[in-house]
């Protein structure tokens, strides 16, 4: 079995008369000022930065321009094994090196996500000149595959009850913001306790929190207030890992099947039965209104629907 690879160290014994390039090039990225086809100190005798090196520059400037660090952490893994599956050079990889590793990542959305990380660790390199024009694109040919869009299940309001009863009391609050507001997974553990203005009745997902990068407020029910009130300290420092976690538990001592998303779908579903606009629906959710009305419409009864956001604390 082959060597973890620490992203944070080039390769040893690679540019041997060669500094690392990292800092200048992320520092240049951060003032905009263009950056050099090869690395300060490169001849044209020396090689091109190997897919390793080109990866760890790729996360330096990731991590400089501020983003998400759970996206960060995600395309770092990605990444990452691709490198151990993949040759050192960018010269010698090949088509049949990417369809051996897409061949290993699961299903098909998995492999869309794999692929999409690859074609930008890729154009990463021809931007910065280690590849050249006229070298062969170990991508071609490859295209997203076409996922089907599953039925969305949904949970009762019984269910629901039983979820957040069962749930480790400091992540209920949030569990409940998913369920009853439509706050995402991912959203909701980046949320502030002064983004949940209790006597104002709003719920307000910022746009660097978002999923689709565009500020919004969310739904707000009397239920969420009785949720949100019992938040602690430890609830708006709870991490997307730990959220995942109570949430499994609380499948786990309720009894209760898991639905895949279920607790945005069933947000979604029952928020449309009520408001019968899939306009207003997607503004609070943050989708769009033709994703809703394809997926959503006449779902669940009206008065399923009032007994879901009844449920309080």
């Amino acid at each position: 079995m082959s060597e973890p690879f620490n992203h944070s160290f080039p390769p040893q014994g690679f540019w041997h008369s060669f500094h690392d390039p990292r800092p200048q090039l992320v520092a240049q990225l951060t003032l905009s000022i263009p950056v050099q086809a090869r690395p300060v100190g490169a001849t044209a005798a020396d090689p091109p930065p190997s897919i390793p090196t080109t990866l760890s520059l790729l996360l330096d400037i990731k991590r400089a321009q501020g983003v998400c660090r759970q996206w960060h952490d995600v395309l770092r893994q990605t990444l990452l094994r691709f490198s151990r599956h993949a040759p050192h050079a960018w010269r010698d990889l090949t088509p049949e090196h990417v369809a051996a590793y897409l061949s290993t990542v699961g299903g098909p959305r998995s492999r869309n996500n794999h692929l999409a990380a690859i074609r930008q660790l890729l154009a990463f390199a021809r931007r910065r000149g280690f590849l050249s024009p006229g070298d062969p694109d170990p991508l071609a040919g490859f295209d997203r595959v076409r996922v089907p869009r599953p039925e969305a299940g949904i949970y009762s309001p019984q269910a629901l009850r039983a979820l957040l009863d069962s749930c480790p009391s400091h992540a209920a609050p949030l569990l409940a913001l998913v369920a009853l507001s439509g706050v995402r997974m991912a959203e909701v553990t980046r949320l502030e306790p002064a983004d949940v203005d209790l006597e104002r009745g709003r719920i307000l997902v910022r746009a660097q929190n978002a999923k689709t990068r565009a500020r919004r407020f969310c739904h707000f029910c009397p239920s969420v207030r009785s949720w949100v009130a019992g938040a602690t300290p430890r609830t708006w420092a709870l991490e997307r890992r730990g959220l995942e976690w109570c949430y499994k538990e609380a499948l786990r001592r309720s009894g209760v099947s898991c639905v895949p998303n279920g607790l945005r779908h069933s947000f979604i579903s029952y928020r449309l039965a009520i408001s019968g606009n899939e306009h207003t629906t997607a503004l609070e959710a943050g989708t769009s209104p033709g994703l809703i009305f394809a997926t959503y419409r006449d779902l669940v009864a009206p008065d399923l629907a009032q007994a879901w956001f009844a449920v309080g604390r």
